[in-house]
């Protein structure tokens, strides 16, 4: 469910009001440094903001309306049963192509698409729920809308009226997931020697030249260099659905031909 999961998976039952959660994630063309950026975040007015160079930009209604179809079909027809999580649908397990996400995998990659301005690239979506930034489950029985977890830390959930242009039905709400708080890291130790002789050098806090006491020379002080910390794995949007998606509405109708 994501990245901090603790070792034991929690299972979530399916909702008695046909809502499900699903993820995703994917790329898309940012007009202020024009690269390819994974989607990390939203504006409040849903604009997409650039990881890169910061660049807010509203997103094509058909990126939106392909990444948001194929996170719906996923988080619809995921295993572990064949059929996916509806229930009292017509049967579409022998054609059911996410029916081993969730079982063998935890997502499914989209459609291959050619590298446009208005398509999303990298796209990929699985089923799953998100979890707060304590750790916690949110709220299983949420109905969408601002949310509040126990621990204080609140959520949007709002679906903006960009996304909600793109795909008007099946999205109830949607946030990214948020880091957890990290153990600091403890305090390094660094030697200073003189560069001439290699005699240990005794330097005051906040001094930035010393000589040294056995060969006399004198030796700056510089900042350590200090490597950037690794990179967090891009937070996944979380969408809350309702209702059969559109592509298990078209293998019923294949299946009953």
């Amino acid at each position: 469910m994501c990245r901090d999961d603790p070792a034991e998976p929690v299972e979530v039952v399916r909702r008695a009001d046909d809502a499900y959660w699903g993820h995703v994630a994917f790329a898309w063309a940012c007009a202020g440094c024009s690269r390819r950026v994974p989607l990390a975040s939203l504006a409040d007015d849903g604009r997409a903001v650039c990881p890169a160079c910061s660049h807010t930009q509203e997103l094509p209604a058909l990126l939106w309306r392909t990444a948001l179809r194929h996170a719906h079909a996923v988080a619809d027809m995921a295993g572990p049963d064949p059929e996916g999580g509806a229930v009292g649908r017509p049967p579409i397990a022998t054609l059911n192509p996410f029916k081993e996400v969730g079982v063998e995998r935890a997502d499914a990659p989209g459609e291959r698409l050619r590298p446009a301005d208005d398509t999303p690239t990298d796209l990929v979506a699985g089923p799953g729920h998100p979890i707060c930034a304590c750790g916690a489950l949110v709220e299983p029985r949420w109905r969408g809308g601002g949310y509040t977890c126990a621990c204080g830390a609140s959520q949007s959930g709002e679906v903006p009226a960009l996304v909600r242009r793109a795909m008007p039905r099946g999205v109830v709400a949607l946030f990214f997931d948020r880091d957890r708080p990290r153990a600091a890291r403890g305090a390094a130790v660094i030697a200073l020697e003189c560069p001439r002789c290699h005699a240990p050098l005794d330097a005051p806090e906040g001094v930035r030249r010393v000589t040294c006491r056995y060969c006399g020379g004198s030796a700056a002080i510089v900042d350590p260099v200090v490597p950037p910390p690794s990179q967090s794995p891009t937070p996944r949007l979380w969408v809350l659905f309702r209702g059969p998606s559109g592509a298990r509405t078209d293998l019923e109708a294949r299946a009953g031909r």
